[in-house]
């Protein structure tokens, strides 16, 4: 009964670590595609279509 506790208990706590893991990777991508749209804006040509990116969100 001990031991299935404790693989129980094992389980859950590798089942949060791989979530927290994947929320990690998504936060990056998501960090690194704002960069991203945020060089696009600034590298139009004109301030209408730079604040025409930006109000696009």
């Amino acid at each position: 009964m001990k031991s299935l506790r404790l693989t129980i208990s094992l389980t859950i706590t590798l089942l949060f670590a791989v979530e927290f893991a994947r929320a990690g990777t998504s936060a990056q991508q998501l960090t690194a595609d704002a960069t991203h749209e945020c060089a696009l804006g600034r590298q139009a040509p004109t301030r209408a279509e730079r604040v025409q990116h930006f109000a696009q969100g």
